[in-house]
């Protein structure tokens, strides 16, 4: 599996509750991210249950900005293999494609819908290709997204609050109450963080150049992300706007919220999966079974769902 997918250019994943549960599902999500691929991410409409959950998506569609947030609350977080806590923020940096429709939709508003949504997918594969080469994805963006989701999950809203909740985290992963959070003390107390994104945190926040985090550096990273909230990355090229349709963005229109650190870190009063973030309101879809894009002959890799 992990060969098929570094030989693409496009990884296309039909995500679903299933596919968030599913051990072979996440082994491809992980090798994907491993390769930094650009992922095509179609939400799925339901067609039943499985042995792992729902077929379809239940979750937020691409209105909300943390619409991601539902396959960690559907999945583990544990690699199969090693058992190693994992993030799925990685998907945050790319808008999904709803192949979903409303309970009340008619048939001509259903035709619509998956005819817009092939049509995107196959104008979102063919963007990462030009003149026939392959446009590789960047693996800073990776990157990038994985420290903005962590930065993100703080849930105060003004300096004093993020003061606290930062005193806090920083005491937890202090492990040794030297003062300092060194990168074996990160990625102990944030199992689900990579090397890369530790380096990065570390080199963006050490102002001293010592080679760890203090307490002042790691709330002045914070305090500072906050002030300048990124925005998500732009698009890559003119051909990867978001596909949002009609009823999708009147029916859910884009919410702020800060949530809490993923699993593995901070709060021991809840459970990790309950404790990272709340629940989103989920919309009745009515039952309509995936169809296959016709990209025939681009190196794409994608579930079928069915485990």
């Amino acid at each position: 599996m992990e060969q098929g997918v570094l030989k693409c250019t496009v990884v296309l994943i039909f995500i679903s509750d299933a596919y968030c549960a599913s051990d072979n599902c996440i082994r491809e999500f992980l090798h994907a991210k491993k390769h930094s691929k650009f992922l095509v991410v179609c939400l799925t409409p339901s067609g039943g249950q499985t042995h792992t959950g729902d077929s379809g998506w239940t979750g937020p569609g691409p209105g909300n900005e943390h619409w991601w947030h539902h396959a960690t609350k559907m999945s583990s977080c544990k690699d199969p293999d090693t058992g190693k806590l994992f993030s799925w923020s990685a998907l945050g940096q790319f808008t999904p494609i709803d192949l979903r429709i409303e309970h009340d939709a008619n048939e001509k508003e259903a035709k619509r819908v998956q005819e817009d949504a092939v049509l995107e997918i196959v104008k979102r594969i063919m963007s990462r290709f030009h003149r026939g080469e392959h446009i590789q994805h960047a693996n800073e963006q990776y990157v990038h997204w994985s420290k903005v989701a962590l930065l993100d999950s703080f849930t105060a809203d003004n300096p004093e609050q993020i003061r606290r909740e930062a005193t806090s985290i920083f005491k937890k992963l202090d492990a040794d109450k030297n003062g300092n959070i060194s990168k074996q003390e990160l990625l102990k107390g944030i199992p689900q963080l990579d090397d890369k994104t530790a380096d990065l945190l570390i080199a963006e926040a050490d102002a001293d150049k010592d080679g760890s985090i203090s307490f002042e550096e790691f709330l002045g990273m914070i305090l500072s992300y906050h002030a300048n909230r990124p925005r998500k990355p732009a698009p890559l090229s003119n051909t990867e706007e978001p596909f949002v349709s009609q009823r999708e963005a009147e029916n859910n229109p884009p919410r702020m919220t800060h949530k809490k650190l993923a699993q593995g870190t901070a709060d021991t009063e809840s459970t990790a999966k309950d404790d990272q973030f709340t629940r989103q309101p989920q919309q009745q879809h009515q039952q309509l079974q995936p169809f296959p894009p016709q990209t025939a002959g681009v190196p794409a890799s994608g579930c079928c769902n069915v485990c």
